[in-house]
């Protein structure tokens, strides 16, 4: 990929993302020197002054400006153009890219002149046009941008990096259509993540690291999934509380903005506890409110438990306690060699101990002696050798049959973790092949349907084509196009594509949808038969020719629009 392409689009996103979600409180948008804002603000501050708002009823029209300003010592190009808006998976304000097919306040916006001129330390204000269809629209709010976007001149020569900085900034735009507003903000999840502490700290210490590999620095991360079922945009303002098990609030979050849910729309927003205990049951709400809606809260409860050490300590348990049955088998197994001794008079453990030449404590594990490790006259006792272990490991590794059986042991072991490592990689390998196969045949199904599609909503336009060459035919013969007042359609017993266009010899046959009846086009006009709309549905929703009415997607022809020449159509036979 064009490395121009990936650093101009990133540079971008990065001071598009800064600048729409910081902007409203400076009243000029600037970056580099260069800037854009309202020449006529609504306010003196805030979005009022920063942002484009208004409030229109469809088919109406606004006439406002936008002043470029230019802070350099040099004289600066500048591409001014509208898009359409949406905002980012953690709510921020995002503006399209200049080629998307923009069908909202991007096509809405017609500016007065596409690039301008700014000379070095003066301002140049661009008038543009904002005007809403009049069908179509949905009521509520609309979101988009007025972006400029500096424009310099490529070196004439060959040499350079290949990287090409672009500037664009950008002003909000809002457009209102006023009608039934409803706002309805709802939490739809509300999940957390344990994660380590160590994300958060500047400073990482080896001790740290110890402390988080045994799960002692845990931290939480939530998540908080916003869905907006209104018609206008949500801010909303929340807050985290957290209590123990107890029921004490041991911990709140301030009062903090989250984002921004544009209509049909979901964000993410996370949320950091960075110093959590490192165990304990807890119960997190968060509460939330936004503009003109009731509040709304949703609580979770979860456990945060050190397993990797509570693993490790039941590890040495079972140590510990292999261990002492091991011993035991030893002490077993070499009680038959070990020498008598008869405690005497006046003897201690201690005594014991130094007349043999072993350390008392192993005397008395021998022994199971308990505290205070008193002795009785007449009481017998074994006496161990110093290397008693050596002496096992040389008794027990004697044998073959005990050789064989560890080596047995080893094998069965290892070919059982080489077994589950084998297994563990090819079902990951399993399910990566599934994965892809899967995602290559829903995108060979996703470009058959998409084909598919366009390949019937060309036979549509196709049609429509050549029905509207037979109505200028039949203009061209009656001095009117047919009347029809209320819609005709093909579906129907009685149309006027039958009595009219094809009993009057202007069409062979009544074209109809390829999926008739279930789809069917269209024709009406006025009732001096003076002007026409012929219209079909068309599947593919993102057809740049199409018009958006309700949740349909329309192709639509009307008089004086797009005809097709009469006299190459006369022996159509409408296919």
């Amino acid at each position: 990929m064009n490395k121009k392409l990936i650093f101009g689009g990133l540079i971008f996103f990065t001071a598009a993302i800064f600048i729409f979600s910081h902007g409203p409180e400076a009243q000029a948008l600037e970056v580099g020197q260069r800037g854009i804002a309202p020449a006529n603000p609504q306010g003196s501050s805030g979005p009022a002054a920063s942002w484009f708002i208004y409030d229109l009823k469809p088919g109406e029209s606004k006439e406002d400006a936008a002043i470029i300003s230019n802070h350099s010592d040099e004289l600066l190009k500048f591409q001014v153009y509208a898009v359409d808006a949406e905002t980012t998976s953690d709510g921020a304000f995002a503006p399209l890219a200049k080629n998307f097919q923009h069908k909202d306040v991007g096509s809405w916006v017609k500016m007065s002149q596409d690039t301008v001129e700014v000379p070095a330390g003066q301002e140049v204000t661009i008038p543009f046009v904002v005007t809403v269809p009049k069908e179509g629209v949905d009521v509520g709010e609309h979101f988009g941008a007025i972006v400029m976007e500096e424009i310099r001149e490529k070196p004439a020569y060959g040499g350079g990096t290949g990287v090409e900085i672009v500037t664009r900034v950008g002003v909000r735009m809002y457009v209102t259509i006023p009608g039934e507003i409803k706002r309805q903000l709802e939490i739809k999840d509300f999940r957390h993540l344990l994660v380590s502490r160590l994300n958060f700290q500047t400073e990482i210490i080896p001790f740290d690291r110890v402390l988080s590999f045994l799960g002692l620095k845990p931290a939480v991360r939530y998540t908080i999934v916003f869905k907006n079922s209104g018609n206008v945009r949500a801010e909303p303002i929340g807050q985290l509380k957290i209590k123990n098990i107890f029921g004490r609030t041991i911990y709140t979050t301030e009062q903090k903005g989250m984002g921004m849910v544009i209509p049909g729309k979901e964000t993410m927003i996370p949320v950091d506890w960075t110093n959590p205990p490192f165990i304990g049951r807890f119960t997190t709400t968060v509460d939330v409110t936004y503009a003109g809606g009731s509040p709304i809260s949703r609580t979770i409860s979860f456990w945060i438990i050190p397993y990797p050490l509570l693993i490790l300590l039941a590890i040495i348990i079972v140590l510990i306690i292999l261990f002492r049955l091991f011993f035991q088998l030893i002490v077993a197994k070499e009680k038959s060699k070990m020498q008598v001794h008869v405690v005497a008079e006046g003897e201690t453990i201690e005594s014991i101990a130094a007349n043999y030449r072993v350390r008392w404590k192993l005397l008395v594990r021998v022994n199971r002696l308990k505290a205070p490790y008193q002795v009785t006259i007449g009481q017998q006792l074994l006496i161990p050798r110093e290397n008693l272990w050596l002496s096992f490991v040389k008794s027990f590794f004697g044998s073959r049959k005990n050789i064989l059986i560890i080596l047995a042991v080893i094998v069965v072991i290892g070919g059982a973790i080489g077994y589950w490592q084998w297994h563990k990689k090819e079902a990951d390998k399993k399910r990566v092949q599934a994965a892809q196969e899967k995602q290559k045949a829903d995108d060979e199904r996703l470009n058959i349907v998409l084909s598919e599609r366009t390949r019937v909503d060309d036979k549509r336009k196709e049609d429509l084509k050549a029905i509207q060459a037979a109505v200028e035919r039949y203009y061209q013969t009656e001095g009117h196009y047919p009347i029809s007042p209320e819609r005709s359609r093909t579906i129907d017993e009685k149309n006027i594509f039958q009595t009219e266009l094809v009993d009057k010899g202007h069409l062979t046959t009544v074209l109809v949808d390829p999926k008739h009846p279930d789809y069917y086009y269209g024709y009406i006009s006025d009732a001096e038969g003076k002007m026409y709309e012929l219209t079909s549905v068309l599947e593919n929703r993102s057809d740049p020719e199409g018009v958006r009415v309700d949740d349909f997607v329309f192709y639509r022809l009307r008089s004086g629009e797009n005809k097709e020449p009469a006299a190459a159509n006369q022996n159509s036979n409408g296919q």
